[in-house]
């Protein structure tokens, strides 16, 4: 498996999707120990009831055979099995002597696997004492992969993730975003759903105006057309959103048909439907005998300073 090149840099860590779903190994913990994700880069701390039905590549099990003195020894039982059947392909299990001891060392001695008619020992003990053993165990359970959780339990919430980031007091949004969700199978629907939800988060709030423009700037997402008119359907610019989807009439039909209903939609909804028509006149999008009727449909210019030219014209007339 590929790994991710750890010379990313702080700004492409924090606006990747990629990043952000990598994975990780993740360490289970109480629900109410909780670790900055600033602090540790390659480890996502994680409650135990949240990982129940749930698969990664790389999970930690923190002392799961500390068990309760008093009371609750099945709740406990649960959670240190949950923790032992979370990791798909790596287990790193972190405990002590005595804990062992009382559940049983003998019960990981002869577990075994078998790969191409071969069979190995599943299990290797390393010594905490031994620095070097507990370096490469580190570097081993830590070593983050460009692999994605795409099955079904992987695909629920990754919306609730993508909006969290646009939820936050200094805004985020994924440079690609879209290539995680074709990734994931997202249908056309789908995605569009969530591009209407992520535009209502930011229409009309404009403290986020700044940070959203400052995306322009960045190489990542002038490589993208449609999240650079996600940004301005966003920024309320419905007609320069329109204006970049141009470039994608050619090269992808479907997803300009996608966009641009998506635009329209945004106007549908903030009570603008005359200029929703004008915008897919303009564009050629529909047809109908009332633009030749109306010839002001079949531009873009401001609107109210055509309809203001146009009365004075009636008014002189009459």
């Amino acid at each position: 498996m590929a790994t991710v090149s750890q010379q990313i840099s702080e700004w492409q860590e924090k606006h990747s999707l990629q990043w952000r779903l990598a994975a990780r190994a993740r360490l289970f913990c109480s629900d109410h120990y909780h670790v900055s994700p600033d602090r540790v880069r390659f480890l996502e701390f994680m409650p135990v009831s949240q990982a129940k039905g749930r698969e990664f590549d790389s999970c930690i099990a923190f002392c799961p055979f500390d068990l309760p003195q008093n009371g609750g020894r099945m709740e406990a039982y649960t959670k240190w099995y949950t923790q032992l059947t979370r990791a798909r392909s790596r287990l790193l299990i972190v405990t002590t002597k005595a804990q062992l001891a009382e559940l049983g060392e003998e019960i990981f001695q002869n577990l075994i696997i078998s790969k191409d008619g071969e069979t190995f020992n599943a299990v290797e003990q390393l010594n905490y004492q031994n620095q070097e053993q507990v370096i490469e165990a580190l570097r081993w359970i830590t070593e983050l992969t460009s692999s994605l959780d795409t099955s079904e339990t992987g695909k629920q919430g990754l919306k609730s993730i993508i909006l969290e980031g646009a939820s936050q007091a200094d805004p985020i949004l994924y440079y690609d975003l879209y290539n995680i969700l074709k990734n994931y199978a997202t249908s056309s629907q789908d995605t569009m759903a969530i591009e209407a939800d992520i535009v209502k988060l930011f229409f009309g709030n404009l403290e986020s105006h700044a940070p959203l423009k400052a995306y322009f700037e960045q190489p990542e997402v002038r490589e993208v057309p449609r999240l650079q008119t996600l940004i301005y359907r966003c920024l309320g610019q419905s007609w320069q959103a329109a204006e970049v989807a141009q470039s994608l009439r050619q090269s992808d039909p479907s997803i300009y048909e996608e966009v641009m209903a998506g635009i329209q939609e945004d106007l549908r909804h903030r009570c603008l439907p005359l200029e929703a028509d004008r915008l897919a006149s303009f564009y050629g999008l529909v047809t109908t005998n009332r633009c030749n009727n109306f010839p002001w449909l079949k531009t873009s210019d401001n609107l109210l300073s055509i309809l203001k030219t146009r009365t004075e014209q009636r008014l002189k007339v009459g």
